[in-house]
């Protein structure tokens, strides 16, 4: 029986592990791939690869230890509902070369680069990409000139994303998070005695 369907994972019984990285990645890259393209049966396997991602990040130590082999492979296959025969298929190829070669095709797509680029601006998601993308807009820049220039109306959380595009993609430092963390909960002490906790 497959007793189990993925969204049923929960984080406080299967804690999220790093160990299976190196397939879960190429799992994500995939689905990502699969919502940019956006054909025919795209969106289903974008899906289906996103949930294949999620069971092994969630995957209970039950199998093997944890340890995946090929055959900790077939045993999630058979108990866990979501982890399709495809998803077997891919994870095996990847475990046992390393690659994905379903991967390697799909990155060859010169359309790709653009649409990442698209993406990553604050407002705008897969489905304005595309629509930038097949008006002529291949990057940031474009979109700024294509502004200036009267050629496209950008709404007002793509303005923002464009205008600090560099700035957003920066990391916040973590002496700076650690910072603001410490004068928000000192702020919050004050305002109300006793109720928060300070935790290091």
């Amino acid at each position: 029986n497959r007793h189990k369907l993925s969204c049923q994972f929960k984080n406080i019984e299967d804690v999220i592990n790093d160990k299976h990285k190196y397939l879960t990645e190429k799992l994500e890259k995939l689905a990502d791939i699969y919502e940019l393209k956006n054909g025919m049966n795209d969106v289903y396997r974008a899906q289906g690869f996103r949930r294949a991602a999620k069971i092994l990040k969630h995957c209970p130590d039950r199998f093997n230890d944890g340890k995946l082999t090929a055959r900790t492979l077939d045993q999630i296959y058979r108990e866990i509902r979501g982890f399709g025969k495809k998803n077997l298929i891919e994870c095996k190829q990847i475990l046992m070369t390393g690659r994905s070669l379903r991967l390697e095709v799909l990155e060859q797509d010169s359309k790709l680069d653009g649409l990442r680029e698209l993406v990553k601006v604050y407002g705008i998601g897969t489905k304005t990409a595309r629509a930038l993308y097949d008006k002529g807009f291949r990057s940031v820049e474009q979109l700024r000139q294509g502004a200036r220039q009267g050629k496209i109306k950008l709404t007002h959380g793509m303005k923002i994303g464009v205008k600090y595009f560099e700035d957003l993609k920066q990391k916040i430092p973590r002496s700076e998070v650690t910072a603001i963390k410490d004068y928000v909960l000192k702020t919050a002490i004050a305002v109300s005695p006793g109720k928060f906790v300070l935790n290091n």
